[in-house]
């Protein structure tokens, strides 16, 4: 009976840790440094390592991709760069697992080259390396099935209808050594038929 008591427990408690866990990417503020003064991104996770850029003292809306042993993972630039997690401090109200609560999202990728970005759940635009921007309205923006942190869409504009998934996952753009925190499959309309597209996303 106590066995059976234990595992009731684990199974009832279990969801609400694993819901506890801070989602990633999210945006954070640089806090607690002087006005003087910057936060430091290094290249790897302690101060060892060399500076490779900084922060202002009053940087808002940093892109965190994940912290660990108290130093957080930052996307900047075409690399991935670190900072000490005490000066940083989380924006509320980013709890939803669903990529859609973390709108603006601008995504990107090659062959051949082109941008998606999401201004809100119920708009995109998308554009081919040369090419007009198209915009597109969204009519279904939902999570995707059990997969609570997927967001799949699909929608119609001017042009022909599209659909995709954005994913919470590593992902990297095979052009640079940054890390990206959402993965994306797209699919716009062409001559024949459906295009299968995927690439990274950045938090705006």
């Amino acid at each position: 009976m106590r066995t059976l008591i234990r595992l009731l427990m684990i199974l009832f408690v279990l969801p609400v840790s694993l819901a506890a866990e801070p989602l990633f990417p999210a945006r954070y503020d640089v806090v607690g440094v002087s006005a003087d003064d910057v936060l430091n991104l290094r290249t790897g996770p302690g101060t060892a390592h060399p500076v490779a850029d900084t922060l202002a003292p009053d940087a808002t809306g940093i892109e965190v991709l994940a912290i660990h042993d108290g130093w957080a993972r930052i996307g900047r630039g075409e690399t991935t760069l670190f900072a000490s997690a005490q000066f940083l401090e989380r924006q509320p109200g980013q709890d939803d697992p669903a990529v859609i609560s973390n709108l603006p999202v601008t995504c990107v990728g090659t062959e051949p080259f082109w941008t998606v970005r999401f201004e809100d759940e119920g708009y995109l635009s998308y554009q081919f390396l040369g090419q007009d921007s198209v915009g597109i309205d969204l009519n279904n923006f939902a999570t995707s099935g059990n997969d609570l942190r997927s967001s799949s869409f699909e929608g119609s504009g001017d042009a022909s209808p599209v659909l995709g998934v954005l994913r919470r996952t590593q992902c990297f753009d095979g052009m640079s050594d940054r890390e990206f925190g959402i993965a994306i499959e797209f699919f716009p309309q062409v001559t024949g038929g459906l295009q299968h597209l995927t690439g990274c996303c950045r938090l705006d």
